[in-house]
């Protein structure tokens, strides 16, 4: 335990040091010195005293305070570096203010250490142990500067693991958190010693080239990080395949300030996911453009309904039997304003990948069941039309509710519907993808596969699903009866069919040869050019009203 003597003691002490020194002086003094004044005497004791106690007083006082005010400057100007710190130490307390003293010290020391903590905090990654986002953009921009005055190039590659989402979802997040460090440290191994790579987020990194010799060489190391990121990870028990998508942007070819390298990185990358994930892409001036017309074109999606710029056609379907139109299958076009006359395959991607096809959905169920219920007002007997639902409006909205709502407002009957399904969804989403299904079997609407046999649908999965029709899709179709294959492929997908009792539709018939073969099969109804393309909704009325059979049309 340290011992000192409290300041106020100090100060009395003193002070009566003082008073009993001056009092003994001008009592004493003027016996020994007669040849001065009394008065004199006492003047020179005064000043002296005061001399005196102004110079304890700057001593006990002045100089600790302007020590603590200038401890006090020094925080609140961000100076306490590790040297100043211990510079201002005090070993031997003596005092209030040499304690005071001390604890600004004290806190100095700590705001240090909690600034360093920060530091940490805000440049690395809590969960990978490797930068950041906000480290990666700072040594991005010194880096740039360099390579300015060193007229040397650098390269920037965005990096995003391929369906990530699917380890989250199926595995947990426990397991996906493992799974980051586990990437991030096969990352690591595949950089060179001055590389710098930082995850940004998520399941996204950014890696940092400098002195890159060439373009071929921001190649090389895109192939080398794939085959990292491709090397085999087992997490408790489950064996996890990895694939890796990388955009590459180079300064200056490609842009010239920090914000834009990332951005044409990102959108390299979102393009060789488009090409089939697990590769690389460089960005380019026509990927530029492309991007930039894909945003064009999202900007007007977003207002198409709003506009009243969609719209649906119309296509037969006829039965083999008779060649008599029973159905009928909506399609969407968009005629924007903007850009023109659009058909669903230069747009509904994007559509997808926006979620606008949400929206989009919706107003096809409504749109067609008020087609539809304008028919039977006419006296149009069409039997039955045909819906396609996107694996987004699955997935995002409640079908079914859309679907009864429809039928109620124009007071149909359920079976008045069809709703097309792809094998994609059933493959995604399995067991709820199911769940749904029957749920919409349910209300009495009909469930037809789409595309069926370009998919993944196994016979074993097919039989649990409440399909009432396949639709064969054209691809099959296109060289009947000539393509052997083909020929072999459509027989055992009606033959399945009628095992499963399910109807089939020929998609995409073009020619009378083509119609003989499906007929000689037993394939039930047909549906294509050779009947009628796409029609517009007055179009379509016209010509049903006109000719009631696709022989006839």
């Amino acid at each position: 335990m340290k011992f000192f003597i409290p300041l106020r003691l100090k100060l009395t002490l003193y002070t009566l040091f003082l008073i009993i020194i001056s009092t003994i002086s001008v009592i004493t003094i003027p016996k020994y010195y007669t040849d001065y004044e009394p008065q004199t005497i006492i003047l020179i004791i005064i000043a002296l005293t005061l001399f005196t106690s102004i110079y304890i007083l700057d001593k006990l006082i002045n100089v600790p305070i302007e020590n603590i005010i200038s401890k006090i400057e020094n925080i609140t100007k961000g100076h306490y570096t590790k040297n100043i710190i211990e510079k201002g130490i005090i070993e031997n307390e003596n005092d209030e203010l040499d304690i005071i003293s001390n604890k600004f010290n004290y806190m100095a020391k700590q705001i240090l250490k909690r600034e360093d903590d920060l530091h940490y905090m805000i440049h690395q990654d809590l969960l990978t142990k490797i930068p950041n986002r906000t480290m990666f953009n700072e040594k991005l921009k010194l880096a740039i500067n360099r390579a300015r005055r060193q007229a040397t190039q650098l390269a920037v590659l965005f990096v995003d693991i391929d369906d990530f989402k699917n380890v989250n979802d199926t595995l947990g997040h426990d397991i996906g958190d493992k799974l980051l460090f586990i990437i991030s440290n096969h990352l690591v191994q595949a950089m060179r010693q001055n590389d710098l790579i930082a995850r940004i987020g998520g399941d996204e990194f950014n890696i940092l080239i400098e002195d890159l010799d060439s373009v071929h060489a921001a190649q090389d190391i895109a192939k080398k990080i794939i085959n990292h990121i491709n090397l085999p990870v087992t997490i408790q028990g489950h064996k996890i395949n990895v694939t890796g998508s990388i955009g590459i942007s180079i300064y200056p070819i490609d842009a010239k300030n920090h914000s834009a390298l990332l951005r044409h990185a990102d959108l390299a990358m979102y393009d060789a996911k488009n090409h089939g994930k697990n590769h690389y892409r460089f960005f380019s001036e026509e990927l530029s453009v492309s991007i930039k017309n894909r945003s064009t074109m999202l900007k007007e999606l977003k207002s198409a309904i709003e506009n009243d710029e969609l719209e649906l056609y119309y296509q037969p379907k006829f039965s083999f039997k008779d060649s008599s139109i029973f159905g009928v299958e909506a399609l969407i076009r968009w005629n924007s304003k903007k850009l023109g006359f659009l058909s669903p395959e230069v747009f509904i991607a994007l559509a997808e990948e926006s979620t606008e096809i949400v929206d989009i959905g919706r107003w096809v169920i409504q749109t067609a069941a008020r087609d539809f219920a304008k028919w039977r007002e006419l006296g149009i007997d069409i039997k039955q039309i045909s819906i396609n639902v996107s694996n987004i409006q699955f997935e995002r909205d409640n079908v079914v509710k859309l679907l009864k709502n429809a039928i109620e407002k124009y007071n149909l009957k359920p079976g008045d519907l069809e709703v097309e399904i792809t094998e994609s969804y059933i493959h995604k989403n399995s067991e709820h993808a199911l769940k749904i299904l029957k749920e919409i079997r349910s209300i009495g609407v009909d469930l037809a596969m789409d595309d069926f046999g370009t998919g993944y649908s196994s016979m074993s999965y097919l039989r649990r699903l409440p399909l009432s029709r396949l639709k064969i899709d054209k691809a099959f179709i296109d060289e009947l009866p000539d393509n052997k294959d083909d020929a072999e492929i459509t027989k055992v997908i009606v033959e399945l069919a009628k095992i499963m009792n399910l109807s089939t539709t020929a998609e995409g018939i073009e020619t009378k040869e083509q119609i003989e073969f499906l007929k000689d099969l037993g394939c039930d109804e047909g549906q294509g050019y050779i009947c009628s393309k796409p029609l517009p909704f007055y179009e379509f009325i016209e010509v049903i009203q006109n000719k009631i059979t696709c022989a006839k049309i």
